[in-house]
């Protein structure tokens, strides 16, 4: 890579972009993605700062060689140790903002559980071996029976039928409340995929991070009042 910025560059481009995506209409996230926001941009900003470090020290033809070698030696353990925490915390959040969204997003009321699981044993009863994951499937999609089939009650249908992708029906949910769930699951839904994106900005804050220690190492030329001695 020609320019030893690139990558903190795109993950400082893509971030805010990336955790305002995964909001969704929850003002728990929107707190969860700040953090997020912080600690990417503090990675970001501490490998800038130890690039420059490492180039003033390079340019530095007055300094002892062996002082400077040393101090430029110590930049790739100390941009570790002060970003890797932030790195792990922003994953976490991640993780933790994804969640609740699949959690709310699939929240059951089972105040009405009896009504709807007679549905669908009713819709069972017609049911095959041949057609049981078609209908199921179907059933699972429809925002009335989509938080029911996502649960352990669809699990339990996929076993009576012997469905090989029990996890099917979940997905059928998760489309079924995507397009035609309420306005907030369908906000979860939409965020639920861009999750992609913010962990993507962080892996290149990472990258960016290892590829300026990298930099770092790389020996120093001499300086011209050391070449002519």
């Amino acid at each position: 890579m020609k320019d030893p910025s690139a990558l903190t560059d795109m993950s400082a481009q893509e971030l805010r972009a990336a955790t305002s995506a995964i909001v969704g209409g929850d003002d728990s996230v929107a707190t969860i993605a700040g953090q997020i926001t912080r600690l990417i941009e503090g990675v970001n900003q501490l490998s800038r700062d130890a690039r420059a470090k490492a180039a003033a020290l390079r340019a530095n033809d007055e300094m002892n060689p062996v002082g400077r070698e040393r101090l430029l030696a110590a930049i790739p353990s100390e941009l570790h140790a002060a970003t890797q925490k932030l790195l792990e915390e922003a994953e976490v959040h991640a993780d933790v903002a994804e969640g609740r969204h699949r959690t709310q997003l699939f929240h059951h009321d089972s105040r009405n559980d009896f009504a709807l699981i007679n549905e669908v044993n009713n819709y069972a009863m017609a049911m095959t071996a041949d057609d049981a994951s078609v209908l199921l499937t179907q059933l699972a999609a429809e925002p009335r029976y989509a938080s029911l089939m996502a649960g352990p009650f669809g699990l339990s249908m996929a076993a009576r039928f012997r469905l090989k992708d029990a996890a099917g029906l979940r997905r059928a949910a998760f489309e079924g409340l995507a397009v035609n769930g309420t306005d907030s699951q369908r906000a979860r839904a939409a965020a639920l995929g861009q999750f992609d994106q913010v962990r993507r900005v962080i892996g290149l804050a990472r990258a960016g991070r290892d590829y300026a220690a990298e930099q770092v190492k790389r020996p120093v030329a001499p300086n011209p009042s050391e070449a002519l001695r």
